[in-house]
């Protein structure tokens, strides 16, 4: 195993299901900014997908922010959210077993166009969540887009 990584076993387990995608979450520090996110990311996640690789596994990553509390703005708890990080990690983790487990409904929370990223990120999804989002503009009106997300 590349570590005592809980994903390391998963994949395993997936191997002997056999399975081919495991679908979690990166995580990060949400009081640093993405830049002093990314040394930790790639000393964790370049030997995981390592791992993956050497078991035949797709790992995705689900671009939820992950912002749940308000000590998490801006930012939240997933450092995969955006297609901008999206195309830095897969940059420096080149490996077709490092993709997206991709929501669109995130997408529609953050105000972004859920369809922007099918094209360039085709090969990158290896699973997607298919359900509504409801955007209240009475919420927003009143609060502001940058409130607490469940004010």
């Amino acid at each position: 195993m590349s570590g005592p990584f809980h994903v390391d076993r998963i994949v395993l387990s997936a191997e002997l299901l056999g399975l081919k995608n495991v679908n979690t979450f990166v995580g990060r520090d949400w009081t640093k900014s993405v830049d002093d996110n990314w040394p930790r990311f790639l000393e964790v996640w370049r030997p995981l997908i390592a791992f993956a690789e050497d078991h035949d596994i797709r790992v995705g990553i689900e671009n939820c922010p992950m912002w749940f509390t308000k000590d998490e703005w801006p930012g939240g708890k997933n450092l995969m959210a955006t297609p901008v990080v999206w195309r830095r990690a897969f940059n420096d983790i080149p490996s077709a077993h490092f993709g997206l487990n991709y929501d669109s409904s995130h997408f529609v929370l953050q105000q972004m166009d859920p369809a922007s990223p099918l094209r360039e990120f085709q090969d990158k999804l290896f699973h997607l969540h298919a359900k509504d989002v409801k955007i209240r503009r009475d919420r927003i009106n009143d609060v502001g887009a940058f409130a607490h997300p469940l004010l």
